[in-house]
């Protein structure tokens, strides 16, 4: 995260503003419930904090990363390797925000849309991940 907080400082605000929404629309893009559940069966579990933290490591580890996670969860938890993914990643859904703050004293922006309460698609029980994703499953649990 150390290159992407240099960036911001030296960005426009506006710039780091942009860079702020952005993280917010991806981090939204990735609020279902298939890729929590997925992140579920990953980690053995996973709490509301703990899914924003990892969507916001597939957010840090690129474009790939964050397309197959958004469009494809299963096959992303099938493809998934803990051990590839950028340290310190969970830091990328602050990053903006507390650039903002450095730079105007004004602390972090509002957010330009409102953040989903719930995430989207289908909700499930514990009970139910072996039956939904059984080859994620068999891979992680």
């Amino acid at each position: 995260m150390a290159w992407i907080r240099e960036k911001l400082v030296a960005s426009e605000v506006r710039d780091v503003v942009a860079f702020y929404d952005h993280v917010d629309r991806c981090m939204d893009a990735l609020y279902t419930h298939e890729l929590w559940a997925v992140t579920y069966i990953i980690r053995h579990g996973c709490s509301d904090d703990s899914f924003s933290d990892f969507r916001a490591c597939v957010i840090a580890n690129g474009r790939s990363l964050f397309t197959l996670a958004f469009t494809n969860p299963a096959e992303f938890g099938l493809q998934y390797d803990p051990g590839a993914c950028a340290l310190d990643c969970d830091a990328m859904q602050y990053v903006a925000g507390v650039v903002h703050d450095e730079l105007t004293g004004a602390g972090w922006p509002p957010r330009s849309t409102l953040a989903p309460r719930v995430p989207a698609g289908e909700d499930w029980e514990d009970d139910d991940l072996p039956e939904r994703f059984p080859l994620v499953w068999e891979k992680w649990a």
